[in-house]
């Protein structure tokens, strides 16, 4: 029997409105290793995505509009990939969130893709707030010949919840372009403070989390309350701001003072925005909740002490005072004496961020990534 070897790589993906280094990282590195490369984005509107995406060489790339509206449409949309999986010849189809992995998953069924691929982004989150995505996440899995599963978690999740053959998963994690994480200039760092009045001089506590019910943000709000009766001039940087409990997080927010805080709907330029950030939190509800948690590795790789508790990819390597403080989940007083910890002594910082780096570039290269991809695509 002849063996499989694909040349042409359908990335699709969906809703995506932010640069989302992580797409053209992929992107590129699959065009390096010879594969040509097409990356379908199904949204509506402009997107800071299109323009970074659009501008790569030897990257093919195409918007497909979608507003979600009907089941007509939806039916179109998913002809409108078809087409272009036919016409890109596709050996492989590799999809990405909800709106992508349907439409995508399906029409690379009906255009007769060998290998159909879905990467996991989610792992109990559905089963414990959005049951009604269970289901639909179990299409996926019939629709797909193989599944990415981007962290152990998501491995036990597939494998012991949701009946996924082992032959059917592959454990790849997210990989990162560590030197756009360092040598960020002053300039783009004070635009950064400029744009959202991020002071320097004081501790500056940053979170990167949407809030929603298992991210843990009211805990990082209400332990920074905790922090700033020791440092009154401390400031809070809340990063991604939307979600479920917006409202309530709001509440919370209301009783700081204006000039205590600031949110961010979405930045772009998320590698200056760490580097202003004395302290960075990330704190999920439970160990599984998290399917990876891209933000540990981006903290660890800008050289940013954290506060964390273990979820997701976290469980596989974080180590409480080795490579970032870990804390009690939905223990506010926790995540307070970690910062002070970590403010009050230089020593441990400089100690967790070097062996952070180190533990980071063994584990979470792009490289590491693109070649198990290309492994992936190819068995």
């Amino acid at each position: 029997m002849n063996k499989f070897i694909p040349s042409r790589v359908a990335i699709i993906t969906s809703c995506l409105k932010g640069r989302t280094a992580a797409f053209e990282w992929i992107a590129t590195g699959l065009r390096d290793m010879g594969f040509q490369v097409l990356v379908l984005n199904i949204d509506k509107g402009p997107s800071a995505f299109e323009d970074y995406m659009s501008q790569l060489a030897g990257v093919q790339y195409q918007k497909v509009n979608y507003g979600g509206q009907s089941k007509a449409e939806m039916l179109k949309v998913m002809f409108r990939v078809y087409r272009e999986l036919r016409k890109f010849r596709a050996d492989v189809v590799h999809t990405h969130y909800v709106d992508a992995n349907l439409l995508g998953l399906s029409a690379g069924v009906l255009a007769g893709v060998r290998k159909r691929v879905y990467t996991r982004h989610t792992s109990t989150q559905h089963y414990r707030f959005e049951s009604h995505k269970v289901n639909v996440n179990k299409l996926f899995n019939k629709l797909a010949t193989h599944v990415l599963a981007i962290s152990e978690v998501v491995v036990s999740v597939l494998h012991n919840i949701e009946q996924v053959p082992t032959a059917k998963i592959i454990k790849i994690h997210h990989g990162f372009d560590f030197a756009q994480f360092q040598n960020i200039s002053n300039e783009r760092i004070a635009a950064i403070r400029n744009k959202y009045a991020i002071p320097e001089g004081v501790p500056v506590i940053g979170a990167i989390s949407r809030f929603d019910e298992w991210k843990g943000v009211e805990y990082i709000v209400q332990g920074f309350k905790e922090l700033r009766q020791e440092y009154p001039d401390a400031f809070l940087v809340l990063a991604n701001a939307g979600g479920v409990r917006y409202d309530f997080i709001k509440s919370l927010l209301a009783e700081l003072p204006e000039n205590a805080y600031c949110e961010i709907k979405y930045e772009n330029d998320v590698f200056a925005l760490l580097k202003t950030f004395s302290v960075f939190v990330h704190v999920p509800i439970d160990n599984e909740i998290e399917a990876y948690g891209q933000v540990y590795i981006e903290a660890m790789a800008a050289s940013v002490p954290m506060v964390c508790t273990l979820s997701g990819v976290a469980n596989e390597f974080v180590v409480n005072e080795k490579n970032a403080m870990v804390v009690k989940y939905q223990d506010a007083t926790d995540i307070y004496r970690a910062i002070k910890k970590l403010l009050d002594a230089p020593a441990l910082v400089q100690r967790i961020t070097e062996n952070a780096q180190a533990d980071i570039q063994e584990r979470f290269s792009k490289e590491m990534m693109i070649s198990k991809l290309s492994q992936a695509f190819s068995n």
